[in-house]
């Protein structure tokens, strides 16, 4: 999975999670400045950033995860790439216990080799 952050928002819609090519959810700027993610076969909204900002940076965060895993050829060097993930992700503020926290899904799935 990797996220596309839209050069202009189209709408509410400031990014777009792309699988295998193919465009699946999209992340919307919600009129109190945070940002959510829906997908279109499940009705919850995600948390995905408590600003604009926030979500950049934790973008940048998923997607650098995403090459540098792909890269690695030993267990201990995803471990590794897994926790530079959850660093970079602390650091962008969108790790809170929020319900239905994407980047706390997405890390846990990281952290169990899902992704």
């Amino acid at each position: 999975m990797r996220i596309v952050l839209l050069p202009a928002p189209e709408g509410n819609v400031i990014g777009r999670e792309e699988q295998f090519g193919r465009d699946e959810g999209e992340f919307i700027a919600a009129p109190d400045g945070r940002v959510l993610y829906r997908h279109p076969w499940d009705s919850r909204l995600w948390f995905a950033g408590p600003t604009v900002a926030a979500f950049h940076e934790a973008v940048a965060a998923w997607n650098r995860y995403g090459d540098q895993v792909q890269a690695c050829d030993t267990d201990e060097g995803e471990q590794a790439v897994v926790r530079q993930l959850g660093e970079a992700f602390s650091r962008s503020g969108v790790l809170d216990a929020r319900e239905n926290n994407l980047w706390l899904l997405l890390l846990e799935q990281a952290q169990d080799g899902l992704l």
